[in-house]
């Protein structure tokens, strides 16, 4: 069973939330459209994740 998280920072809906690590990767999903969801590797997660922290994707 996948295990979904949201952010501390969500409100009520329209939420990206993210999946306890997989074998193939962490999935990411919009919480008004559960049922489409992302995977990324976990090279490119940590790269995103880095990104976010510094800022460069505003």
């Amino acid at each position: 069973m996948t295990t979904w998280r949201r952010s501390s920072r969500c409100e009520q809906s329209n939420c990206v939330e993210v999946a306890a690590r997989h074998l193939d990767g962490v999935r990411v999903r919009d919480s008004e459209r559960p049922e489409v969801n992302l995977t990324f590797g976990g090279k490119n997660w940590n790269d995103f994740v880095t990104s976010v922290k510094a800022g460069r994707l505003a």
